[in-house]
């Protein structure tokens, strides 16, 4: 088993591990082995994928529900109740685009 962690980690740093990380991911599945996060690591993908990187809210969220699909993932959930709830709330809010005077 692989334990991956993607928080606490900037831009810069997940440019420079792309690669890599592609890399180990490919690899797991050609292997078999299984990716571990948590939910939290996830929670801060969601905030860096939205700032600073500004990945549109669309991609962002087809991106995370692949990782938590993914037959090579598992996630470990602090309160699995409480990040159902939130994932509710974020996949269903409305985008809404305020304009300043």
């Amino acid at each position: 088993m692989l334990i991956l962690r993607v928080g606490e980690t900037s831009w810069t740093l997940i440019q420079e591990f792309h690669a890599e990380t592609k890399a180990i991911y490919l690899n797991a599945k050609q292997d078999g082995s299984r990716l571990v996060t948590t939910n939290y690591i996830i929670a801060e993908l969601v905030a860096l994928l939205s700032s600073p990187l500004r990945i549109p809210r669309v991609k962002s969220i087809k991106f995370i529900e692949s990782i938590k699909t993914s037959f090579l993932v598992d996630i470990i959930h602090i309160d699995e109740y409480l990040d159902t709830k939130a994932w509710e709330l974020l996949t269903n809010r409305r985008l809404i685009v305020r304009v300043l005077p």
